[in-house]
């Protein structure tokens, strides 16, 4: 027995929307996970004794 016309019809769209959302979620975690990359990439000490001077600074 096969499903009727509508049911599968209404079954790829499920699909597609998954599908988009599934795209959209791993565009957003590439830039994200991209972003860390670059902000890991940058000169890690410098960026600590940045934040140590900033705290002297505020206190």
């Amino acid at each position: 027995m096969s499903p009727a016309p509508g049911a599968l019809r209404s079954q790829t769209r499920k699909q597609e929307e998954c599908e988009k959302i599934y795209l959209l979620n791993a565009r957003i975690a590439g830039w994200i996970s991209c972003r860390l990359n670059v902000n890991a990439s940058e000169d890690k000490p410098n960026f600590f004794q940045k934040n140590i001077s900033n705290n002297k600074t505020l206190r």
